[in-house]
C-alpha cells in the first residue's frame, strides 16, 4: 500500500507533468508516438514555450520551468507520460518537502 504522503507527491508530479504537455502541445511541438521520436524530433535543445515558459529538451525527456514548479520527465517508449522514478519525484519536491509532510529526501 502506498503512503499517503508519497501518493500526494506522485500525483501532484504528474499533474505537473501533464501541464507541461499541454504547454508543449499548444506551443506547436507535437507529441512524439516513442522515446526515440521524441529524441529525434529536432526541436532546438533549449526554447521558450507559450506563456514565456523555458523548457530544456534532453534525451527521451524535456525539462519546463512552469511557473509553479520545475519538472523533469521523460517520454515512454510508446510516448507516454505517466512514468517516473525517485529521483525526479526528488528533485521536483527537494525545495518543498514539507508541503507533502515529508522531513527528508532520505525520508
Amino acid at each position: 500500500m502506498l503512503d499517503g504522503k508519497l501518493l500526494n507527491l506522485i500525483n501532484t508530479y504528474l499533474l505537473a507533468v501533464s501541464e507541461a504537455v499541454e504547454l508543449i502541445k499548444r506551443s506547436g511541438i507535437a507529441m512524439p508516438p516513442s522515446d526515440f521520436e521524441w529524441a529525434m524530433n529536432g526541436i532546438p535543445n533549449r526554447g521558450v514555450l507559450c506563456g514565456s515558459v523555458p523548457y530544456r529538451k534532453h534525451g527521451y525527456g524535456c525539462e519546463v520551468e512552469l511557473p509553479s514548479d520545475s519538472v523533469d520527465f521523460d517520454f515512454g517508449a510508446h510516448g507516454e507520460i505517466t512514468g517516473f522514478d525517485v529521483w525526479r519525484l526528488a528533485t521536483f519536491a527537494e525545495a518543498k518537502l514539507h508541503q507533502y509532510g515529508i522531513s527528508s529526501v532520505e525520508e
